[in-house]
């Protein structure tokens, strides 16, 4: 089990404020101040690789809040104060496989890329983009790649 004290701890940090808003949304219950997030074993993911390979645990974590993380995760994506290129991308990473309109995440990852001023940030959120593209589903396909292309 993973709890909010790890989530909230300093190596964790990357993704600090969206496991804040969910450990103090889902969190304490009366006298414990921990959320338990269900171990794999008794819950299965949404997906079977961790949206960072373990690179970053919160994020990957995140992954397991499931469809009550997709709220707080799109804010991060789209915070326009927040130049941290690292949790932009790494929300946005968790955020794909939680949704059913990927092509919409794909859109916004290049609309944000193309009006950033933060050449990194832009880039990183354009490669993300295009690296989605290939990982919808088949049926999607065409409009993964024509949100990749929005002008």
């Amino acid at each position: 089990m993973t709890t909010c004290p790890t989530l909230l701890s300093a190596e964790n940090s990357t993704l600090g404020p969206i496991a804040e808003t969910l450990c103090g949304r889902y969190g304490s219950r009366g006298a414990s101040p921990e959320v338990r997030v269900p171990a794999a074993e008794t819950a299965p993911l949404r997906h079977t690789q961790r949206p960072t390979s373990g690179l970053y645990p919160a994020a990957d974590v995140l992954a397991r809040f499931g469809d009550a993380a997709v709220p707080a995760l799109r804010n991060a994506v789209r915070a326009d104060t927040d130049s941290n290129k690292t949790r932009r991308v790494n929300a946005a990473r968790v955020l794909f496989p939680l949704l059913k309109d990927r092509a919409e995440l794909i859109r916004l990852l290049i609309e944000i890329s193309q009006a950033s001023q933060d050449h990194d940030l832009a880039s990183a959120l354009s490669e993300l983009a295009n690296q989605m593209v290939r990982y919808c589903d088949p049926k999607d396909a065409e409009r993964c790649r024509s949100a990749s292309r929005v002008q």
